[in-house]
This record gives structure tokens, sequence and C-alpha cells, in this order.
């Protein structure tokens, strides 16, 4: 899981190459989430 935590945290910083916030998979939104969350 801590490969899958810097990937995210590396993709919550990068600007998203698929600009589809609106239908954003059930996991992108779990990782944004936390991402706001943990400091």
């Amino acid at each position: 899981m801590t490969e899958f935590g810097l990937t995210a945290k590396s993709r919550a910083k990068l600007p998203q190459m698929d600009n589809t916030d609106d239908e954003l998979s059930p996991l992108e939104q779990f990782v944004k989430n936390n991402s706001k969350e943990i400091r």
C-alpha cells in the first residue's frame, strides 16, 4: 500500500490528465478526499 500511497499523493499534486472531474471513479474520489483531509 506504500507504493499506492505515494502514487496517490503524486497524482493528487499533478493536474488531472483526464479533465473529467464530474466522472471520477470511486477510487479517485476516495484518494482526493483523503489527500485533502490528511496533512
